[in-house]
């Protein structure tokens, strides 16, 4: 029930209380993910999210770095907006920004200074160019989980009220106080520039605890701010649902939900295969890389995540090799780096080893190595469905290769 000023379901023990809320159209109960998700599915956010933090944190690059490196151990420039990003590791991410800049309300401001593409790609842009906040509401409903899975998001009328929630679905996930400061920030602002900044909602709740000085929050919200509730709310009128938005483009959000739409399709091929290929990308560094260290990044057991990569064919001990080597064929063809640094920076414990494993891989020595060897390399990939640093899913690979 939309009740301003009465609030909610209070938290207790550190995680959010469920909940119970009415079923209305276009609303999905909170804990419950939407149909074509599994439980078992990882949980990720697109990469393009990190691109308000790169803006706000542009005058903290040792901070920036510290973190990146702690949390995706790799250079964030070099990430593309469509990347998969596990989303326990994004939450803990922008948890660690907080505290290491010591401000409370990060996820809070650097809402204030997002744009709708930044944060959710063509599913903002349906978001922003809609004619009207029902329809905004409901392309976001339908399309966000292309973009952020695990995720609960719901359009609540009652009476004279209408309500917006958000809520990572995943209680596991937790704190995640900047994340959904972020969410509901962004999107207040988002909605003010849409109406012409003329808006402002009714009240806003949060799931987490209160802050040291909560008037922060009122005055860059510009409404009340109620904490320990049961799930993260923007309230405002119910008539502003269906008030006009001047600049939508009939045209162009054809073509964005064209788009969102083939997002939606190719999710459902491979997308636990792209986003296990997008992690061990990212640590290859790590000696400790393997499908113990990766579940526990996504969240998984790790007999869940082995029935997952087995189903789409792929053998998690050839993918971690096959990435590994291919990085270091590429560094060996850069031929700018000692051979003991190509080893450390993919993973292997020592330059014999690898050489061992690089000749047993591509048939020639590391020093003898050259451009047509990886171009013999990838062609017989192509033409064998097998793997080598590029993925292909026709063949099964032996589970009992060695890394």
């Amino acid at each position: 029930m939309i009740s301003p000023g009465k609030g909610h379901v209070v938290r207790r023990r550190g995680r959010p209380a469920a909940q119970p809320v009415p079923a209305k159209a276009g609303h999905m109960p909170a804990g419950r993910l939407p149909s074509g998700l599994r439980r078992s599915d990882m949980q990720f956010i697109r990469a393009s999210v990190l691109t308000p933090i790169l803006n706000y944190l542009r005058n903290e690059e040792e901070i920036l770095q510290r973190v990146m490196l702690r949390h995706f151990n790799s250079d964030v420039k070099c990430i593309d907006s469509y990347d998969l990003i596990p989303l326990h590791t994004y939450v803990r991410f922008l948890e660690g920004i907080a505290k290491e800049l010591k401000t409370e309300h990060f996820g809070l401001k650097m809402g204030q200074s997002s744009e709708a593409e930044e944060i959710l790609g063509p599913v903002g842009l349906l978001f922003s160019r809609a004619p009207t906040l029902r329809v905004a509401f409901r392309q976001m409903m339908r399309y966000i989980n292309t973009w952020q899975t695990a995720t609960h998001t719901a359009l609540i009328c009652e009476n004279e009220y209408a309500a917006m929630e958000y809520q990572i679905v995943d209680r596991t996930i937790w704190p995640r106080r900047q994340d959904a400061e972020f969410s509901i920030s962004a999107t207040c602002k988002i909605i003010r520039d849409m109406m012409q900044h003329q808006w402002r909602p009714v009240e806003i709740c949060f799931e987490h605890a209160p802050p040291e000085n909560p008037k922060i929050w009122h005055d860059i919200l510009r409404c009340p701010v109620r904490f320990n509730q049961g799930s993260n709310r923007i309230v405002f009128w119910a008539a502003d649902l269906d008030r006009r938005i001047r600049g939508h483009d009939p045209g162009f959000l054809k073509y964005m939900e064209r788009h969102a739409e083939d997002l939606v399709i190719g999710q459902n091929r491979n997308s636990v295969v792209e986003q296990v290929e997008w992690y061990v990308e990212q640590h290859l560094s790590s000696e400790d890389l393997s499908i113990v260290s990766i579940a526990r990044a996504f969240g998984l057991s790790v007999r869940s995540l082995q029935r997952r990569m087995a189903d789409s064919g792929v053998n998690m001990r050839e993918l971690i090799k096959g990435k590994r080597l291919t990085m270091a064929a590429t560094l060996i063809l850069n031929g700018d780096m000692p051979f003991s640094s190509v080893a450390q920076i993919v993973g292997y414990s020592d330059s014999t080893t690898l050489w061992r494993a690089f000749r047993a891989w591509s048939g020639v020595c590391p020093s003898a190595f050259t451009v047509a060897d990886m171009e013999r390399l990838q062609g017989e990939a192509e033409a064998h469905g097998s793997m080598h640093g590029d993925i292909t899913y026709e063949e099964n690979i032996s589970p009992d290769t060695n890394f």
